[in-house]
C-alpha cells in the first residue's frame, strides 16, 4: 500500500503593504541617489589630487633618501678599498726591504735557506745523474763483452751440431 501522504495547509502571509509615509520615504531616497552618488564623486576626487601630489612628494623623497644612502655606500667602499691597498702596498715595500737586505729578518734567513738547499738539491740530482749514466755506459759495455762471449760459446757448442745434420738421414721405415 503506498504512504499516506498529509495534506499541507495553504501558508498564510502576513500583509505586508506600505504605509503610505514609507512609501513616501522610498520615493525621496531614490530621487536623492544621483545627487549623492555626484557628491560622494567630488569628495573622492578632491583629496585624491591633494594624495597623489603628497605621494609624488613622498616617492621623491625616498628616491632622495636612497641616493644619498647609495652614495654614502660607494664612499664607505672606495675607503675600504683604499685601506686594502694602502696596506698591501706597505706590506710590499716591507717584505721587498727584507728580501733586499736593508733589514736583517727572519724572513730573509729561511729565503736564503730555501736558495740554498733547492740549489744544494739540483747540484745533488746533477751528480745522481752523471753517477747513473755512468754506470750505464759500464752496463752497456759489459753486456756487449757478455754478449759477444755468449755467442761465442754457442757457436762453438753449435758448429759439431751442424757437422752430424747433413750426414744423417731420417728413416721412414714402419716398426
Amino acid at each position: 500500500m503506498p504512504a499516506k501522504r498529509k495534506k499541507t495547509s495553504a501558508k498564510k502571509f502576513k500583509d505586508t503593504s506600505a504605509s503610505k509615509e514609507m512609501k513616501e520615504n522610498i520615493h525621496r531616497a531614490a530621487e536623492a541617489i544621483p545627487s549623492l552618488i555626484a557628491e560622494h564623486l567630488q569628495v573622492l576626487e578632491a583629496p585624491t589630487a591633494e594624495m597623489a601630489q603628497g605621494y609624488r612628494e613622498k616617492l621623491h623623497a625616498d628616491y632622495a633618501a636612497m641616493a644619498r644612502k647609495r652614495n654614502v655606500l660607494w664612499v664607505c667602499v672606495s675607503v675600504v678599498a683604499c685601506v686594502v691597498i694602502g696596506m698591501w702596498y706597505w706590506n710590499t715595500q716591507a717584505v721587498l726591504a727584507n728580501l733586499r737586505g736593508e733589514e736583517e729578518s727572519q724572513e730573509g734567513i729561511i729565503l736564503q735557506n730555501a736558495t740554498d738547499n733547492v740549489e744544494q738539491a739540483f747540484s745533488q740530482v746533477a751528480l745522481q745523474d752523471r753517477v747513473r749514466r755512468g754506470v750505464q755506459e759500464v752496463i752497456a759495455e759489459e753486456n756487449t763483452q757478455a754478449g759477444a762471449d755468449v755467442e761465442e760459446a754457442l757457436r762453438t757448442a753449435l758448429l759439431p751440431l751442424a757437422a752430424q745434420i747433413p750426414t744423417t738421414t731420417s728413416s721412414t721405415e714402419p716398426l
